[in-house]
């Protein structure tokens, strides 16, 4: 896994955005797919998540998480 800085993580999401022309929306969803995807694969059917986010731009990743676990 490779770890980014906050400045490196918002450069990748400038570009994707406005290069390769995806809209943040999608760009939201699918990371928080992502991440609730391979939360499934750790977790107990049966075990409750409880989501936090920051005040950051993640409380929408988050809000994905939450809704697709």
């Amino acid at each position: 896994m490779h770890i980014v800085t906050a400045e490196e993580m918002y450069e990748m999401e400038r570009f994707t955005i406005k290069e390769r022309g995806i809209d943040e929306r999608i760009l939201m969803e699918n990371s928080g797919r992502a991440v609730a995807n391979k939360a499934v694969q750790h977790l107990k059917e049966d075990q409750n998540v409880l989501v936090l986010v920051g005040g950051g731009n993640n409380g929408g990743d988050g809000f994905v998480v939450a809704r697709r676990y």
